[in-house]
């Protein structure tokens, strides 16, 4: 709870930054930032109000407002891992070009195994995007068990938290891995 104290601010700054993305050019990245930050912005408001309700500070139903955030953080990580998806494909339009162009005889007969390494290792070569997409991926299980969406166990709970939490430390100590527009 006293995390959740220590980021009341937060909601504040997922608005100003969902405001700065409203500038981008790139119509796709410019949309799912600002779904992904404007939901986060009323995930974190309806935490505030989760903790302020089993504090007793307001009259509200605790479990309800749980659910409610539950889904806000949902759909922040579904415009995220869309975010994720849009820059996976720009990456595998680029590669599948570079191999039309590359192959001189017009014939598109050519070998899919080493497009399909090339188009891996071009994503993985993205140290953000990938480290990004490990993160969301690990974290949507989250909200989605807490709706009952999927049924895990405890052990699969701690490991995806633990995957995200170590994603968003790297992330933290270096921070050439965060992912930027």
């Amino acid at each position: 709870m006293v995390c959740t104290g220590l980021r009341l601010g937060s909601s504040i700054q997922q608005l100003q930054t969902a405001w700065m993305y409203t500038k981008l050019h790139d119509t796709a990245l410019r949309y799912c930032l600002i779904l992904n930050k404007l939901s986060m912005a009323c995930y974190l408001l309806a935490d505030h109000a989760v903790w302020a309700a089993k504090l007793g500070l307001i009259a509200a139903d605790a479990s309800r407002l749980g659910r409610i955030a539950a889904r806000l953080w949902l759909i922040s990580l579904i415009a995220a891992l869309l975010r994720d998806a849009v820059e996976i494909l720009r990456a595998l339009r680029t590669e599948m070009t570079k191999h039309r162009h590359g192959n001189h005889t017009g014939d598109f007969q050519y070998s899919l195994m080493p497009q399909s390494v090339s188009i891996i290792t071009r994503i993985a070569a993205n140290r953000p995007l990938l480290f990004d997409c490990v993160k969301n991926a690990a974290d949507i299980f989250l909200p989605s068990a807490t709706l009952g969406y999927v049924n895990m166990g405890d052990w699969f709970h701690g490991l995806m938290g633990m995957i995200s939490s170590y994603m968003a430390i790297l992330t933290i100590w270096d921070p050439a891995l965060k992912l930027s527009p």
